[in-house]
């Protein structure tokens, strides 16, 4: 299985809403600047391992 962990830091409120454009984009709700990344994790039955580092 592969997944991805996106965790988003926001300067104020935690707050977010979703595009009704296209369904994805994500914009703090106060308009504030945010930071977010992310890292791919791939799970096997006997150990995991991070492919984005």
């Amino acid at each position: 299985m592969v997944f991805t962990i996106e965790p988003m830091i926001n300067c104020r409120k935690s707050g977010i809403k979703i595009s009704n454009l296209d369904g994805w984009t994500v914009r703090t709700k106060d308009g504030l600047p945010s930071a977010q990344w992310e890292h791919t994790i791939a799970v096997f039955e006997d150990h995991i391992e991070i492919l984005t580092k």
